[in-house]
């Protein structure tokens, strides 16, 4: 963010003051103005709504705010509780900023205790992340992070392992929410949620056109198949079926099948073609997150002469923690640690569910200091509501998840708005919120706003669901001046309305960013409440 006009002078608004401050280190005068000359927002915001007609028969909800003052600066349902999508993250990581803090670090320790290897989580969901080892000063890939740990706990030991322990108990044992959808449980946006996490829980398949046995593709034949990370023992503790296809051209359409249920295994099967000439990854949600990573450990541990438990096929034991399990004795060979930041990151500009998931439950953690769950995480967030904007926010609010995953959640859009604003308010924490959203180009708005000569700042979370589209976020001016918005559209049928739900979306922020230039320098208008159209079902 740039800085605030030199000019600016200290005002009695102290909010406002402890917003500025952060923003430039100086403070702000407020200056009462009325609207400027043309356009009011809401005759542009009204004509936006007008214009996308095929949304008549969807739901809209739109709500826009001044982040500074909390004036309501239009609504049309504002106040209607609608399915949030990904935009239930905002309400996930403000949260954990007001309980973690900006600067919390999730550590994992990799260690021994006697002869047994330990491993503790804290539900890192950065854990082996290939998008936040890329970001190190040094890029390392996941296999070399394992070869590390694995080099530490074969240095700082005695040779032998009894046992490989698995310590995920700052979570429940629920890693699959029950309102996500079965026959998605095999995709990486519905990864189980553990509190030891690896590689965002997901085995990536690099799959590249079968051989003919000359080092030529072969059409027909079986394509090639390489895992990230390696697994030695494929065929012993994961099972892969290859049944997809070389061709020589049409779309690259390959496939990951993994049972779903609790007494799955990582059993997998390939489906699809692979055209001769194109290589993709394909992410596959493992199942036991904290085995799956015990596995690998066992595996490369045995590569380096550290005998670890095997079963008669020759596949890693590995166990988790017992209930009451103590490790007196436990001391770390390696600990790695993720910021808050790189959480928040990956949480709300790459809207990576995972994170969303541990941090909802992190936070419920935090406070009973019992277990981490959905519903005490949910219970923290509706407290933080109600206490924060009041009640009748949160009894517009049901939580279910932390991601946005489930059709259940609730939200509607004044509430985004408030929760934005409130955030922005806060000089602690406002600008890690800030800095984790997207802005156009980046993240999930790298298509977005192409082409638009947007004269502020854009900062915003989009959502997607089956029949919903959805963005909230800021408008913020080079001064400073900050306006909160959240459009959420539920019940689209069709790809019309789909086209039409993301342009209004674009038109919304295109308005709010022509009206806030056309405000006079140091100017923040505090209109009476504003009349809305609405639109939609």
């Amino acid at each position: 963010m740039r800085d605030m006009d030199a000019g600016c002078r200290s005002t009695a608004r102290s909010g406002f003051a402890r917003r500025a401050a952060w923003l430039c280190g100086w403070l702000a005068l407020v200056v009462l103005t009325p609207l400027a000359a043309g356009q009011t927002l809401a005759d542009r915001l009204n004509g936006v709504l007008r214009a996308r007609q095929s949304l008549e028969s969807a739901t809209v909800g739109l709500h826009v705010r001044d982040a500074a003052t909390g004036d309501e600066l239009f609504s049309s349902r504002g106040q209607a509780p609608l399915i949030p999508a990904s935009n239930m993250k905002l309400l996930t990581t403000g949260a954990a900023l007001r309980v973690l803090g900006p600067d919390a670090v999730f550590e994992t320790r990799f260690g021994w205790d006697g002869d047994r290897v330990v491993v503790i989580g804290q539900g890192d969901p950065g854990l082996g992340d290939p998008a936040l080892l890329d970001r190190n000063d040094e890029p390392m890939t996941v296999d070399g992070l394992l070869d590390q740990l694995a080099g530490a706990l074969a240095s700082a030991g005695p040779g032998k392992a009894s046992a490989i322990v698995l310590d995920a108990r700052i979570f429940d044992g629920d890693r699959v929410h029950p309102d996500w959808p079965v026959d998605q449980l095999n995709k990486w946006y519905c990864a189980e949620v553990s509190g030891l996490n690896f590689h965002s829980n997901v085995l990536t398949f690099f799959l590249s056109a079968g051989d003919n046995g000359h080092g030529s593709p072969a059409v027909g034949v079986t394509p090639i198949v390489r895992l990230e990370p390696a697994v030695d023992g494929v065929g012993r503790w994961i099972s892969i079926e290859n049944n997809a296809k070389t061709v020589s051209d049409g779309r690259h359409t390959a496939w990951i099948a993994r049972a779903a249920g609790e007494r799955s295994a990582n059993e997998f099967t390939i489906f699809g073609d692979v055209r001769v000439g194109a290589s993709a990854g394909v992410d596959a949600a493992v199942h036991d997150p904290a085995a799956f990573l015990g596995s690998l450990l066992s595996e490369r541990l045995g590569a380096l002469g550290v005998a670890t438990p095997r079963d008669g096929q020759g596949a890693p034991v590995v166990r988790p923690a017992g209930d009451d399990e103590a490790f007196e004795r436990f001391r770390a060979a390696a600990v790695v640690r993720t910021a808050m930041r790189d959480i928040m990151s990956r949480a709300n500009t790459d809207s990576q569910n995972l994170y969303a998931e541990a941090l909802i439950k992190r936070i419920g953690r935090e406070v009973t200091h019992e277990p981490g769950s959905w519903g005490s995480g949910a219970a923290v967030i509706r407290m933080l509501i109600a206490d924060d904007l009041g009640p009748e926010y949160a009894n517009r609010t049901t939580i279910k998840d932390g991601s946005g995953m489930s059709r259940d959640d609730r939200v509607a859009p004044d509430t985004l708005t408030a929760w934005l604003s409130d955030m922005y308010e806060r000089p602690e924490i406002g600008p890690a919120m800030l800095e984790s959203m997207a802005q156009p180009g980046a993240g999930t708005l790298r298509r977005r706003f192409t082409g638009e000569q947007i004269g502020n700042h854009v900062y915003a979370k989009s959502g997607t669901l089956d029949g919903v589209r959805c963005l909230s976020g800021y408008v913020v001016s080079d001064g400073g001046r900050a306006v909160a918005f959240s459009v959420l559209v539920n019940g689209i049928t069709h790809g019309q309305q789909v086209r039409d739900a993301l342009q209004l979306h674009e038109d919304v922020v295109m308005a709010i960013d022509a009206w806030l230039s056309s405000l006079p320098a140091r100017a923040v208008e505090r209109p009476e409440k504003l009349e809305a159209e609405a639109v939609g079902g």
